[in-house]
């Protein structure tokens, strides 16, 4: 550990909010990791961690984003009622060894389950996204998964990093627990935890490629109905009713892609969308037959 994550280390210990009495233990296949929550200045993000905790809903859970002095980021957990959360502690600093929740980009009511494990500096965050805990143990075995070599052109380690347990304790208990160090990476180990041959390709696994397929979706579907508008206006009904039909094509792309990719739009009106989509396109397709 360098010097500027060794004194912000520092400060972040003698600056700490009130903690929480309640300790959490990841138990990942690369080692356990020790967390308190700041319940009273992120009341509502730790009310919700904690709650997911407790129902286990972080089991099998992964470690899908890891940008060495950066951060090492969760996925979203599954099956379970979560509530979309605000900005919360916006005074509290993003120093090394804080937890941080995620949400959309432009959307900071958006905070569900995601959160991230701060290694290093991230003072861009200040403000921005909630702080709400500090890892109390375990820091080795997060700088040691920051090692692991990524899947080419993202930000995804080309082993599974799972949680496979989660534990709540009180912090007396805590102070007699013996946490789980990084184990050593054996053959037999990266085999286990292989990453499956479909995730190993660069693809849209940091997130970032379904954002330019919609912008693309959208961009291609103006420019098809601008060039409807021109054929109607050059009296070429065909020509016009066939882009037209691709606009609408286009759109149904990027709104699927778009449902798929945010958790703001809900699968259910993004199902009635594309049915109404559909019965336009009947409708366009049916009219193209009757020119």
């Amino acid at each position: 550990m360098n010097l500027f994550l060794l004194l912000a280390s520092l400060q972040a210990i003698y600056a700490s909010p009130p903690l929480s009495s309640e300790v959490i233990i990841f138990h990942t296949n690369f080692g356990d990791i020790a967390f308190r929550l700041y319940p009273k200045d992120a009341p509502q993000t730790s009310q919700q961690i904690l709650r997911l905790v407790k129902e286990g809903a972080y089991r099998g859970v992964e470690f899908f984003r890891v940008i060495p002095d950066f951060i090492v980021q969760t996925t979203e957990v599954k099956n379970s009622t979560i509530n979309l959360l605000p900005v919360e502690a916006t005074h509290l600093k993003h120093l090394p060894m804080t937890l941080s929740l995620a949400h959309q980009d432009n959307n900071p009511v958006s905070g569900r389950s995601s959160f991230s494990f701060i290694l290093g500096q991230a003072s861009h965050l200040n403000g921005k996204y909630t702080v709400f805990g500090e890892v109390i143990g375990g820091q080795g075995v997060l700088y040691s998964i920051t090692t692991l070599p990524r899947v080419s052109g993202t930000e995804m380690p080309e082993l599974r990093v799972v949680i496979e347990q989660t534990e709540v304790v009180n912090i007396r208990k805590y102070d007699s627990k013996k946490l789980k160090e990084s184990p050593e990476l054996t053959a037999e180990f990266n085999t286990k935890y292989a990453r499956p041959a479909s995730q190993m390709v660069s693809s849209a696994a940091s997130g970032k490629m379904p954002k330019q397929n919609i912008l693309y979706a959208f961009v291609f579907a103006l420019l098809f109905l601008f060039g409807s508008v021109f054929m109607h206006m050059n009296k070429k009904p065909r020509a016009m009713m066939a882009l037209v039909l691709l606009a609408i094509l286009v759109l149904v792309y990027g709104l699927v892609e778009y449902s798929l990719s945010s958790s703001a739009f809900p699968v259910s009106w993004a199902g009635i969308a594309l049915f109404l989509l559909v019965l336009v396109s009947l409708k366009v397709m049916s009219r193209f037959e009757n020119l």
